[in-house]
């Protein structure tokens, strides 16, 4: 049983690693246009209850594998946005409110297992979500009516399956290093059904998936490997790992963010430790994949969803 509820930390608004001005922390407004000194002002945040969230894992062995099988209900960490417009007769003045919202009550029913073979451990996990937030458009809310983040949702929600397989390799030794590894994950989601919200007489007649951004696919996956090549004793009591990290995203998730479509990132590492005690890295990373900002110039239904799904560092 989790007793708080607490969202996801992610990168201020302003900082190097944002994606949006108006996420996160530091967000406080949305820019109509260039020049234009309205604006659309940040309203509070719509957070999800402390409780709720709640679990039960059962683990085994057959034979030569750990077998593990879990049902959660929890609560979203990562918002969707809702609007709330007004009026802008004034000059500077703000013409309405957005809105983080995080959606309550999603559950989660799947089973793992984990073996090893020679010197190479496995583990695959499948699992399945049901009333699950989906990536939609931020949803505009008019007049009375009503919106939250349980039983009135605007955002598409629906039923969705996933899978994950992933490997820790300890490799022969070979003239780079005596020790050398590779770990690699390879996690897939796919949107088995949508159930509310997903229809144009819901949320749009422009709009043919509804809430849902009309961009994304019915499945994604997304691939991450790390070949480390640790050097001990390079100096009295100092070792070093120079490692290199790949990941590819391909596919736009209906479920959640991944990364930009086709695109992705790599990261060249010096880690190292001296005396056992002191521990230091140096990384650089260079990021690949069709670039754009994280949401459309203009987000005409007719043309475009709000996000681009690009790189955007």
């Amino acid at each position: 049983y989790q007793y708080e509820w607490e969202r996801t930390r992610l990168p201020a608004a302003g900082s190097y690693f944002s994606v949006g001005d108006f996420l996160f922390d530091g967000g406080e407004r949305i820019r109509v246009a260039p020049g234009v000194p309205n604006g659309i002002a940040r309203g509070p945040d719509i957070e999800a209850k402390d409780s709720g969230q709640y679990g039960v894992g059962l683990r085994t062995h057959l034979g030569e594998f750990d077998i593990g099988v879990y049902a959660t209900r929890f609560h979203a960490k990562t918002p969707v946005i809702y609007s709330r417009p007004g009026v802008g007769g004034i000059p500077g003045a703000m013409i309405g409110e957005y809105q983080h919202v995080f959606p309550e009550g999603i559950r989660a029913f799947g089973v793992s297992a984990t073996t090893t073979v020679n010197t190479v451990n496995v583990a695959a996990e499948v699992s399945v979500r049901r009333g699950t937030p989906l990536t939609s458009d931020p949803q505009t809310v008019i007049g009375p009516v009503l919106a939250d983040n349980n039983d009135h949702p605007l955002y598409a929600i629906g039923n969705s399956a996933h899978a994950n397989f992933s490997l820790i390799w300890t490799m022969p030794r070979f003239f780079l290093s005596d020790e050398p590894s590779l770990t690699m994950e390879v996690a897939y989601n796919k949107l088995t059904s949508c159930t509310r919200n997903c229809t144009p007489s819901l949320a749009g007649g422009n709009r043919p998936r509804g809430a849902l951004d009309r961009g994304v696919d019915n499945q994604a996956t997304a691939v991450r490997a790390t070949f480390a090549a640790p050097q001990r004793n390079v100096m009295d009591g100092l070792d070093l790992t120079p490692s290199i990290s790949v990941g590819y995203n391909h596919g736009i998730s209906p479920v959640v963010l991944m990364g930009p479509n086709n695109g992705g990132d790599a990261t060249l590492t010096l880690g190292g430790n001296y005396l056992t005690v002191w521990d230091f890295s140096l990384a650089y990373t260079a990021y690949y994949g069709k670039e754009n900002t994280a949401t459309y110039a203009s987000s005409n239904p007719l043309i475009n969803g709000n996000f681009t799904f690009a790189q955007t560092l």
